[in-house]
Parts: structure tokens; sequence; C-alpha cells
């Protein structure tokens, strides 16, 4: 008996804390994933490109997202938006996640209150780790489908196949209640 396929309402909100709320991906991009795990993009019909753009938090409040997802790199300021990357400390990662999902307005989405809240390395688009990226949405946006699949095991074999220097850090996360 396989499960019944669900389509939850998912925000990718790129680099929140960069950017004022919310910048969300259209339906390309790191968009398409959600596409392709049958999830419906918040963002997709909006935008008369690909590329996303802002929606208001007014737009998301009355979309109320299932699947929250933020994006983040290294770069970015750890005490604003999201660090994820190399080298990267996981519990930095949880702390800023956690203060981005409290912030008036977010915090009423259904994904806040069921725990579907995740933060994912913006650079697995258009990396040939896209396929871990791929296998981490997967698993986010459905669940029961994709339980088998082990996103740390496939980076793992990426690390020790073909990479001269691993690639240690915080490269996705799911926040912890």
């Amino acid at each position: 008996d396989s499960p019944k396929l669900q389509h939850p309402r998912v925000l990718l909100h790129a680099y929140p804390g960069v950017w004022e709320c919310c910048w969300s991906s259209g339906s390309g991009g790191l968009g398409e994933y959600i596409s392709l795990f049958k999830g419906e993009n918040v963002g997709a019909d909006k935008f008369p490109t690909a590329n996303g753009g802002l929606l208001s938090l007014e737009y998301l409040i009355q979309k109320n997202p299932q699947v929250y997802i933020a994006t983040g790199h290294s770069g970015v300021d750890p005490q604003k938006a999201l660090p994820l990357g190399t080298s990267v400390d996981m519990a930095l990662s949880q702390r800023q996640l956690k203060a981005l999902v409290e912030q008036k307005g977010i915090n009423t989405f259904d994904a806040v209150k069921n725990g579907r809240v995740y933060g994912f390395w913006n650079y697995f688009s258009g990396s040939p780790f896209n396929v871990v990226g791929a296998e981490v949405m997967a698993k986010w946006i459905q669940p029961e489908l994709y339980q088998d699949i082990d996103p740390q095991q496939t980076m793992d074999e990426m690390n020790q196949r073909f990479l001269p220097v691993k690639l240690t850090g915080t490269y996705w996360l799911t926040l912890q209640r």
C-alpha cells in the first residue's frame, strides 16, 4: 500500500534576514525542486519570470505555508540571517533559524506550528551537490514517500569519492523544537 501523495504549500524563503520579508523562489532554480516533489510553491504563480520575487507577509499569512524552507550560506551576517555551508556550526544555524521563524507573522504559519521548518544551503542549486539538495527537499516535502533516501549518505559518498578536501559544515537542517 503506497502512501497518499500530499501537495503541501511550500515557502522557499530566500535569505531571510538579508532582504525584507519575504523573497520567495519562483518556478525556476530551487523552486523547481518544489514542483518536482509535488509541493505547491506559494510564490510560483505570483511572478512574471521563473526567478521569484518579493511576497508580502500578508499574502504569506493568507497562503499559510505547511513547509517553510529558509536558504542561507556562510557569507551572511550570522546575527541577522541564516548561516549555512562550509565550516558553519549546527548550533549557530539552529539558533538563527529559530529566531527567524519566531518573527511576527511567520510564527503563525502551519509549518512553524507543526515543526516543518528547515534550512537549506543556497549553493545546492547550480553545483554537483544538487543531487544532495534534491534528496533533502524530497524528504521534507514528501516525508512518507522518500523515507528510505539518506542525503547524508549521498553527501558522505560524494565527499569520499570525488573531493580532495572534504566538505564539512552545516548544509541543511530541521529546526529542533
